[in-house]
């Protein structure tokens, strides 16, 4: 076992379903992991405004997340299998276009790093777009950037929630554990699951953590809004939130 990392204990924020790959990183390099999911997915049933939007028809459809892929894939292939063919895909990000990839659907267009709806807009494919319609499959609550955006450039733009995030019903007994040790990170991927973490743990743990862990996120939007909480130590950033930025930022650690 490489242990590049057996001085640090990382607590995985991630949810469930979608750590497993991280925490492989981290205790292959010789890390100690704790998972606290702060975000839980639910999918969502599509109602009669959905199914009218996903029979209507698209030019491009974008998914937001990975999750989106999951579940907006499978009740895309049930309910409009023909909507795929002829239909430009778009990914928001690496991560969600290997989850395409995986369901068997090449994504047309994927942004660059930071895998984001600023790095998608910024793409020339995504100025010259009156006219065009978009179905954005994504969660319910999301940014709504990209739809405003494409909006003003006159683009048609539909969206459809497949799935809900929400704060796990979550024990707080595995961050115990963490006023014991000198060295935590703790690795948050999105605005929301920063604000869900610090409503899941009491005043006094919640205090510990500000006053001694330190955050790995991936870009300034994140950076920002733990520094908004008074954070102590500067966040680490990474280059985006694909769980191989995030590692790589762990293994630049003094």
């Amino acid at each position: 076992m490489d242990t590049q990392l057996n001085n640090l204990t990382v607590v995985v924020t991630r949810p469930q379903h979608q750590a497993d790959n991280f925490v492989g990183l981290i205790e292959e390099a010789g890390g100690r992991v704790i998972r606290f999911p702060v975000i839980e997915i639910r999918p969502l049933e599509l109602g009669e405004t959905d199914l009218a939007t996903l029979g209507e028809g698209t030019d491009c459809l974008i998914f937001i997340s990975a999750n989106a892929v999951r579940l907006g894939l499978a009740a895309i292939r049930r309910l409009v299998p023909g909507m795929l063919a002829g239909t430009r895909i778009m990914a928001i990000g690496q991560a969600t276009a290997n989850a395409l990839e995986a369901h068997g659907v090449t994504p047309d267009l994927v942004p660059p790093s930071p895998y984001n709806s600023e790095a998608l807009l910024a793409m020339p494919q995504m100025h010259d777009i009156k006219g065009r319609r978009y179905t954005i499959m994504k969660g319910k609550g999301g940014r709504e950037l990209l739809q405003e955006q494409l909006q003003a450039r006159g683009g048609i733009v539909r969206t459809v929630d497949v799935y809900l995030r929400v704060k796990p019903e979550q024990a707080n007994e595995p961050l115990q554990q963490l006023s014991l040790v000198d060295n935590v990170v703790v690795a948050i991927t999105s605005v929301k699951g920063l604000h869900n973490l610090f409503e899941m743990v009491p005043a006094d743990q919640s205090v510990w953590i500000k006053e001694n862990a330190r955050f790995l996120v991936p870009g300034n939007r994140v950076a920002d809004a733990v520094r908004d909480l008074r954070i102590r130590q500067a966040p680490l950033i990474a280059e985006d939130a694909t769980d191989e930025a995030m590692f790589r930022r762990l293994l630049a650690l003094p």
